[in-house]
């Protein structure tokens, strides 16, 4: 076995970390690549009328989120390790949205359902078959009431999940660093 300077043995650990500037220029590039590629899925989804949830306020929220986290990456392993998390963000993502999907196709038969009842209480007159009908409908609109509460959590899930680290959804990001900036501006000027 030989002996080695300490700088080789530290060299195998840190090889992929960057530390030019051009190297932390790729990055950066790589960064802005992935996050356009990941709000490139978000549009689409947009586009489609069953997420038009998904509206330009939520991209610009997603956007701003990935833009805080790169401003807090304070080294480039930190960014690097941004970069991965695309990797999550677009696997969570994609589950999250099937579950939607699933829970939204239950939700269409459910609406379907109480629409046939409904037509059918308006035929009857009968009071037993109108009373088992109206029991029916009742089960299939808490039925409805319930997987429409679970589409919001998912809803939200799927929010979280394209965020940076899957950190929770909120709606005050874009705010939040509006204001910051906004003091920052301030601070700027008073010099």
């Amino acid at each position: 076995m030989s002996v080695r300077e300490p700088g080789q043995v530290y060299e195998g650990i840190f090889r992929h970390v960057p530390d030019t500037p051009s190297d932390i220029s790729g990055l950066v590039d790589r960064f802005e690549s992935r996050l356009e590629k990941l709000l490139g899925i978000l549009r689409l989804l947009h586009g489609m009328a069953r997420f038009n949830w998904i509206d330009e306020s939520i991209l610009e929220q997603i956007c701003t989120r990935w833009e805080i986290a790169r401003d807090h990456a304070v080294t480039p392993y930190d960014l690097h390790k941004l970069i991965g998390d695309f990797n999550r963000a677009e696997k969570q993502g994609e589950g999250n949205l099937r579950r939607w999907v699933t829970e939204y196709r239950k939700l269409a038969y459910i609406r379907e359902n109480i629409c046939q009842i409904d037509l059918k209480l308006d035929c009857l007159v009968s009071p037993t078959p109108r009373w088992i009908l109206m029991h029916g409908l009742a089960e299939q609109r808490n039925e409805q009431a319930r997987i429409e509460s679970l589409l919001r959590t998912i809803e939200t899930e799927l929010l979280s999940a394209y965020s940076p680290y899957g950190e929770a959804f909120d709606y005050y990001t874009v705010m939040l660093k509006r204001q910051k900036n906004r003091g920052k501006k301030h601070l700027s000027s008073d010099k």
